[in-house]
């Protein structure tokens, strides 16, 4: 009877850590989709693909440092624009307002690129599009395809605080798409396999004492 007794608590362990895992995953795309960085006004996407109701994405960034040389071009002068930061894609936005998203990098040619989200905004299904120069990834002019060529890295945080990292691939010369899966903390996973446990065990205890004293 113990036996089985224990052998039905693994089960409810290890059942409850899969289904955990599997319902509190969140998927994000990215892709670069275009001829130039310089000229498509809608270049860059993110969607939000799948995940649990009330799971916001905190940020996303582009690490173009992996490639030498290469870097955004926010200067003014011959970028984008002559933006000097990147420009949404307005009529592109699903489910997120502009005042939504703004957008964080250092200096005028930085290699890294983040877009921050107001609490509760970026949620499943929502997605946006934007323009930004980049130069110097391999060549210049820089299609889409270029990015998983460079090995350019896509990043995403929860606002729950975990996040999770993908490289771009190159899908034809015009496009590089990103598939990033973002899944709970072991942390988070554990202290919920602890309370299930402790649960469990606290079950078999009121067991034991039933049969002891039954007549």
């Amino acid at each position: 009877m113990r036996l089985r007794t224990l052998s039905a608590i693994t089960a409810l362990l290890l059942s409850a850590f899969f289904a955990f895992s599997a319902s509190a995953q969140n998927i994000i795309t990215a892709d670069t989709t275009g001829d130039d960085a310089f000229t498509d006004p809608s270049f860059y996407g993110v969607q939000f693909i799948a995940g649990n109701a009330g799971s916001f994405i905190q940020s996303v960034s582009w690490d173009v440092s992996i490639y030498p040389d290469a870097y955004f071009d926010f200067d003014g002068d011959l970028s984008f624009g002559d933006a000097f930061a990147p420009v949404l894609d307005l009529p592109a936005l699903t489910g997120l307002g502009a005042s939504d998203i703004s957008f964080a990098f250092t200096g005028v040619h930085p290699t890294l690129l983040t877009a921050n989200f107001a609490p509760g905004s970026f949620g499943t299904g929502d997605s946006f599009r934007f323009a930004a120069d980049t130069d110097l990834l391999i060549d210049d002019p820089t299609p889409g395809g270029y990015f998983g060529l460079a090995g350019v890295v896509f990043s995403v945080t929860m606002y729950d605080t975990y996040g999770a990292s993908g490289i771009f691939e190159t899908v034809s010369d015009r496009q590089s798409i990103v598939r990033v899966e973002v899944v709970p903390e072991p942390a988070a996973a554990t202290l919920l396999l602890t309370g299930i446990g402790a649960v469990a065990a606290a079950r078999f205890s009121r067991r034991k004492r039933t049969v002891r004293t039954s007549p």
